[in-house]
Formats: structure tokens, C-alpha cells, sequence
């Protein structure tokens, strides 16, 4: 009996991941219309709420809310892209194929979590930032629990780990966005 097809099992968590990916969609409210046009240069400066322009904030000072609220959404925006590793992940031939489509998924998580973890977020939100970068170092670290089970020849275990995490990760997301609105707050 050969391991390197990943079983019937196996590939039913990869459809949970592809739920969590429409969640994190619906949360982070990423990749819609409000992504900047060619030509413009939102990443260093952006209008405040009082219509001046600001630039993002020197390294430790808590950032402006329409630049932290940038940051976020920039950083997160890679989650909602993850479909293609996803589709390969659901075409994975092997265990060897899923793996790399997991660790992928990781490298993803481990950058988003590197990029939140780089802001400096406003003071009233800095409880939720600290929440969310923590949340983002679990799912790349499940990620990668998972990807060494399935190298191990366990794709069911190393499904189970990831589908639980990011089970967690979602409603995580979900409320951290409920709160974040609570304070005025938005990442559309």
C-alpha cells in the first residue's frame, strides 16, 4: 500500500480550508473595489479622516487610524489570495503534493503574521492587535505541524490539526472584526 495518495479523509479538511478562505474574505473585506489603481501610489501616502495626507508612521509610534486601518487590509489581503495554493491543494495527486500546497500556506500565514506584527497599532486597539498578530502566529504554526504530519505519512492527522486551527483562526477573525467595528474601525 502506497502513502503517497492522500485519502478520501484527508481531503474533506481541504474544503474546510476552502470555507475559511470565503470567511476571511467576508472579514477582512479585502480585494474588492477600494484595492488602489495602477498608477496610484497608496502605500506611502493615504488621506486621514481630517482629508490631509499622511505617511506611514516612523517605527514604534502608534500609527494614524486610516494607516493602521491600511496596514491591516494590506496584510491580510494575501489570505483572501490564497485560492490558487488551495485549488492545488485540492488537486493534490500526492502526499508529497499537499504538503508543499500546506507549506505554501504557511509561508502565507507566517508573512501576514510578520506584516501585523510590523504595525504599530493606535492605542484604543492595540488589546485586538496583539490578538490578531497572536492568531495569525497560530495558523502559520499549524500549518506547519500539519505539513510535517502529512511529510510523515499522516495526511489525516496533519488535516485534523489545520482544520482545527483554522476553525479557530475564523472565529477568531470574526470577532476581532465584531470589536474592531465596536471602536470604528473598518478593513473594507
Amino acid at each position: 500500500m502506497s502513502r503517497s495518495r492522500p485519502t478520501i479523509r484527508g481531503a474533506r479538511w481541504l474544503l474546510a480550508l476552502l470555507a475559511l478562505v470565503g470567511a476571511l474574505t467576508l472579514v477582512a473585506g479585502c480585494g474588492g473595489e477600494d484595492e488602489p489603481t495602477a498608477g496610484g501610489d497608496s502605500a506611502t501616502e493615504t488621506e486621514s479622516s481630517e482629508g490631509t495626507s499622511s505617511t506611514p508612521t516612523e517605527e514604534g509610534e502608534p500609527a494614524e487610524k486610516a494607516d493602521y486601518e491600511k496596514g491591516v487590509r494590506d496584510a491580510l489581503v494575501a489570505v483572501t489570495q490564497t485560492q490558487d495554493t488551495l485549488d492545488e491543494i485540492t488537486d493534490a495527486k500526492t502526499s508529497d503534493d499537499l504538503a508543499a500546497g500546506v507549506a505554501e500556506l504557511k509561508t502565507t500565514y507566517d508573512a501576514v503574521a510578520e506584516d501585523l506584527a510590523g504595525l504599530t497599532p493606535p492605542e484604543d486597539v492595540a488589546d485586538l492587535h496583539r490578538r490578531l498578530v497572536d492568531a495569525s502566529n497560530e495558523i502559520a504554526q499549524a500549518a506547519g505541524d500539519a505539513e510535517e504530519s502529512i511529510r510523515g505519512g499522516d495526511s489525516d492527522t496533519g488535516g485534523s490539526l489545520f482544520k482545527k486551527a483554522g476553525s479557530k483562526y475564523s472565529e477568531t477573525l470574526t470577532k476581532l472584526g465584531e470589536e474592531y467595528s465596536a471602536k470604528g474601525y473598518e478593513f473594507r
